[in-house]
């Protein structure tokens, strides 16, 4: 299913810094989709360790996937990304490369944006795999 994306041939990999217009929309992991291991580089980072959700820009609502790392792998993936700069580095979910995204800047703070010709589907199904479970929905019906 993710396959489709080793076709996409242009991504972006750069500090996030959010540009007007943007908007972070919320993803949960549903009932039934497995939850991936995301790897950047050599590095594999835990689903304890990074929030993942959709972002939308612009006029014409590009789709990218945001990634916000806690403290420790901040500091990893800044050492990374100071390594392999104009390098290209795999982003992968699970054993799948998903991307080879270009390194345009050190990313320092843990916030990175992986920006390139995503649907809203596509963004959303690899989203969902990074993000955490939904919480299960109240019985309101008394």
């Amino acid at each position: 299913m993710l396959r489709a994306l080793w076709l996409i041939p242009c991504f972006t990999f750069a500090s996030c810094a959010a540009p007007a217009q943007t908007q972070q929309v919320a993803v949960c992991r549903p009932d039934g989709v497995e939850p991936a291991q995301l790897g950047i580089g050599p590095l594999e980072f835990s689903p304890q360790s990074f929030l993942a959700g959709v972002q939308t820009s612009g006029p014409t609502g590009g789709y990218a996937i945001a990634i916000q790392l806690n403290e420790t792998g901040a500091a990893r993936l800044a050492t990374l990304t100071r390594e392999q700069l104009s390098q290209p580095v795999d982003l992968k979910l699970d054993d799948d490369v998903i991307a080879s995204p270009v390194v345009h800047t050190p990313i320092l703070d843990g916030r990175i944006l992986i920006a390139g010709d995503f649907t809203r589907f596509t963004v959303t199904e690899i989203v969902e795999r990074l993000a955490p479970p939904c919480e299960p929905e109240e019985d309101t019906a008394q």
